[in-house]
């Protein structure tokens, strides 16, 4: 079988890219060595050439045109200017595919699926829209750029200026790219800082140079995108999920869990409130990553996660970043089991004293040892 090539395949071969198959594709699977990709997305910044996913525009009503039965998400709850993870479920509640769906305005929506299903999905979609909804496949059209690591912020904030920032995790705008007026969303597949750029075909070898311009940013492969979202639990189609496993089956479970520890920490034994603490992040990384963890791998996700009062100012906010993440990771998979209680329970984590980045040292009256991290009991009471 034939491979299909992506826009950027002669940019990938001019800087030296061992290529091989994927889902049908011809793509970059490294350059410098996976091990150093996925280091360098982790501390600075990286590119991927993501073109290989699909896009469809849909023009439709949610609700009468039956596009919100077609997903496993509450289409209607979402606001213009958000995506939301989903799936798309089988007779069987299997899943055929997960995507992520974006609120182009009222009634227009874009499903950005997996390369090996785009086929499949658009049959899916069309078998089951109404007549009158207006359906488009644009992925021969349309180029994705992902930009990960933790200073992609900075690199874009030059590009595009300083409305990047006011792009929260899970929401999108349009921007002016090279001529063209496309969507960058916050989203991304490595659990670090990220965005993905959309842009035409023709114009997505051209922002792909544009961006390695910048020091700070190199091409990585789908080699380290793998190892990437391992790390951090995420599903792949095909591998890890498919038409005989469920969305529940996939982790949404971890939801009662989560509401039933946040109260349970408020609680005067501390047995409990230990548990506790450690069923909440347990929770919350599963929710936004997929991944359960044993007694020892979540000790070591504490001291990735949550702060000491040691730590310094920039650490800190890196943590309180990463939690950040976490819990809107989990906010978006979880839909509609996501309950207000739980909404302001994160946001008394997030505003805890030892979570402010400028906060240099810990609060004089009983303040804990160094190296110490403060305890989600004191956060929530």
């Amino acid at each position: 079988m034939d491979l299909k090539l992506t826009p950027l395949t002669q940019e990938h071969q001019k800087l030296g890219a061992q290529m091989g198959p994927f889902g049908g594709w011809l793509m970059p699977i490294q350059y410098s060595g996976i091990l150093t990709e996925h280091a360098w997305t982790r501390q600075q910044v990286s590119l991927f050439d993501i073109c290989h996913m699909g896009e469809f525009l849909i023009d439709a009503d949610a609700q009468k045109s039956g596009l919100n039965r077609i997903v496993s998400a509450n289409l209607e709850v979402m606001s213009v200017g958000s995506c939301r993870y989903t799936s798309m479920l089988n007779e069987s509640g299997g899943i055929i595919d997960d995507l992520i769906v974006y609120r182009l305005k009222i009634d227009q929506w874009m499903f950005v699926v997996n390369a090996s299903r785009i086929d499949i999905d658009a049959a899916h979609i069309k078998r089951h829209l109404s007549k009158d909804a207006k359906f488009e496949d644009l992925s021969a059209r349309l180029g994705k750029l992902d930009l990960q690591g933790p200073l992609a912020h900075e690199v874009l904030r030059q590009l595009l200026g300083s409305r990047i920032s006011a792009l929260t995790y899970y929401t999108f705008d349009h921007f002016v790219l090279l001529g063209e007026n496309n969507v960058v969303s916050r989203t991304g597949y490595t659990g670090e800082l990220g965005y993905e750029l959309y842009l035409s075909n023709e114009k997505i070898a051209g922002l792909w140079n544009l961006l390695l311009k910048d020091n700070r940013v190199k091409p990585a492969g789908l080699g380290a995108r793998d190892t990437l979202r391992l790390e951090m639990g995420y599903t792949l189609y095909g591998q890890d999920i498919d038409e005989n496993i469920t969305p529940l089956e996939a982790g949404m479970e971890n939801v009662p869990l989560l509401s039933r520890a946040t109260n349970l920490v408020r609680s005067e034994d501390r047995q409990i409130v230990s548990s506790a603490q450690d069923d909440i992040l347990d929770a919350l990384l599963y929710l936004s990553t997929g991944a359960a963890y044993n007694k020892e791998q979540l000790a070591q996700q504490k001291s990735a996660y949550l702060p000491s009062w040691s730590d310094k100012p920039a650490t800190r906010e890196i943590k309180r970043q990463r939690l950040v993440q976490a819990i809107e990771g989990a906010r978006v998979r979880a839909g509609r089991a996501w309950s207000p209680e739980l909404d302001a329970a994160m946001q008394q984590l997030l505003a805890s004293p030892a979570m402010r980045s400028g906060q240099q040292t810990a609060p004089a009256a009983g303040a804990p040892p160094a190296g110490a991290r403060p305890s989600l009991d004191s956060i929530f009471k």
